[in-house]
């Protein structure tokens, strides 16, 4: 049975550069998705689409609205060139600067940042790009508009509310237990997740463990759910209790590509496999994949200047019989 495998971008731009030698045994497939292309915009660097064509890495796509007649929640499109594919990505891509930027600022506000003043202009962006929603979807943006109403005052009495007092990283771990985080308390557990709510469950009275690590809705919060997005959540708030976190956190340079991070997880998720050079992306991946029982199971390659080499197998492509020898009487 074929293994899919969805490797982050430093996997495929580490075979571009000839820094990885990657050799497969069975039937082992390489998948990417938009994320990767997203960074590929952002960046400016197309390297990686040599590493995807050199491992004819197929497009992966997620089916939770049943768009293909599959029984499964991602589905691996046949291959295409990935620099036309590319291509034609970036010509039908929209950019929404302001908008992500006002997410990024929300995030980055959780997360410790000293950016109130830039956080104050997320209500209105939010309405503004309501408003410009008029031009793509005419009279059928007037509902648009109302729900952006309603989460743009949602978000003004939360900005004026909890989030008017900065709350550093390090004061939001104590408060949790964690003051050296909880890679200093969990590194060994075999199911970090539920160790960790173990010792916040009495600190987080009406909370769920599922709502708290994201894969639950809060009350009066309406979010769109998708499996990408949970478990970029998820990964988002080990980032914050200081499970294997990413440097840099509060930093508005950095919380792009720790947000891909997360989605990357989403979409390996899927798979039978996630592959990375990321140790903390991995531990990450690693610990989420158990909690949830996913099926996918987290792998690392540990970066080496001199080269990298390793061996994937299909599962039950190996044979390998072994009989006890006879004792002689």
């Amino acid at each position: 049975m074929t293994i899919t495998i969805y490797a982050d971008s430093n996997i495929y731009r580490y075979v571009a550069t000839g820094e990885l030698e990657i050799t497969t045994i069975g039937s082992v497939r390489f998948a990417y998705s938009s994320v990767h292309f997203d960074e590929m915009i952002r960046t400016g660097s197309l390297e990686i689409l040599k590493g995807l064509e050199a491992l004819n890495a197929v497009p992966l796509v997620t089916n939770e609205n049943g768009e293909y007649d599959i029984d499964s929640i991602g589905v691996c499109l046949e291959y295409v060139d990935p620099y036309k594919k590319f291509e034609d990505y970036k010509s039908d891509y929209v950019e929404r600067p302001d908008a992500e930027a006002s997410l990024n600022e929300l995030l980055l506000r959780m997360l410790g940042a000293d950016n109130i003043e830039e956080l104050k202009k997320a209500p209105d962006t939010l309405l503004s790009l309501a408003d410009d929603m008029k031009q793509y979807f005419g009279e059928e943006a007037n509902d648009i508009q109302e729900r952006a109403k309603l989460a743009s005052n949602d978000l003004e009495t939360l900005i004026q509310g909890d989030l008017s007092t900065r709350r550093p990283l390090t004061k939001t771990r104590t408060e949790f237990g964690y003051p050296k985080g909880a890679t200093s308390l969990h590194e060994n557990d075999q199911n970090p997740i539920d160790e960790i709510w173990e010792r916040l469950s009495s600190k987080l009275s009406g909370v769920t463990k599922e709502q708290f690590f994201s894969f639950e809705a809060i009350p009066n919060v309406e979010l769109e759910r998708s499996r990408v997005g949970d478990v970029a959540g998820c990964h988002l708030i080990l980032n914050m209790i200081g499970y294997h976190p990413d440097k840099g956190l509060p930093n508005r340079e950095k919380i792009r590509n720790i947000l891909s991070d997360g989605q990357h997880l989403g979409y390996g998720s899927m798979c039978g496999c996630f592959l990375t050079s990321d140790y903390r992306l991995y531990k990450k991946a690693d610990a989420i994949f158990k909690f949830r029982k996913y099926a996918s199971q987290a792998e690392h390659i540990e970066y080496k200047s001199e080269g990298m080499s390793t061996t994937l197998v299909e599962p039950g492509s190996v044979r390998r019989v072994k009989l006890e020898r006879s004792s002689e009487t």
